[in-house]
């Protein structure tokens, strides 16, 4: 085994390879094909003629979401509201949904109505902690746009495709921006005695 590298790096650094990183292993899900290992799934072949690993895909994209409204903490920005009208609103470190304003900005360029993004944020929070989608929510491999859909009062459509190419334009503009946005801070662990060897990344 290889000894841990307890390489020092900035904060910016790390979540910049965080998100590239996210964005490779999304690449990967969307590519995998459940019809060429239908012994592992359960379910009927003619269920996933299409089905890919779309459950951990859609997570990691809303992460990307999450870390990018994150870095705008205490800063007010200008968001498209309901479609029709700007705002300037103010993401708030102890309103966590808040951090969802950032798919109305121009890193995503989404027109979703405040509801829209606390129903978002409620099926991203249902995702990532209970590992299920809500159920007027469908995952959708066409690219459709934009990548998330709203179809009459309630049903969401999320284009995975779409998401992810929206995904890439945003990490891209954020590494432009990343060093305006936060002081590099340098990452330090408290000290600890390390005994044996362990694999690192």
């Amino acid at each position: 085994m290889n000894k841990i590298n307890r390489r020092e790096r900035n904060t910016n650094e790390m979540c910049i390879e965080a998100l590239e990183e996210m964005l490779i292993v999304i690449d990967f899900c969307l590519g995998y094909q459940k019809k060429n290992d239908p012994l592992k799934w359960s379910v009927n072949i003619n269920d996933i003629e299409r089905g890919v690993l779309g459950l951990p895909a859609a997570a990691l994209m809303f992460c990307i979401v999450d870390t990018i409204g994150s870095m705008y903490i205490d800063k007010v920005l200008e968001f498209n509201v309901d479609g029709t009208k700007k705002k300037e609103k103010k993401i708030n470190e102890k309103r966590i949904r808040s951090f969802f304003w950032i798919l109305n900005s121009d890193y995503f360029n989404l027109n979703l109505s405040e509801d829209d993004i606390s129903t978002i944020y409620n099926l991203r929070s249902r995702l990532l902690h209970n590992s299920y989608i809500l159920k007027k929510t469908i995952l959708s491999l066409d690219s459709g746009e934009p990548f998330i859909e709203k179809r009459g009062d309630e049903v969401f459509f999320i284009h995975l495709i779409s998401f992810l190419d929206a995904c890439r334009s945003a990490v891209s503009k954020f590494k432009e921006r990343i060093s305006d946005l936060e002081p590099k801070l340098v990452y330090n662990e408290p000290s600890i005695n390390i005994n044996e060897n362990y694999p690192t990344t």
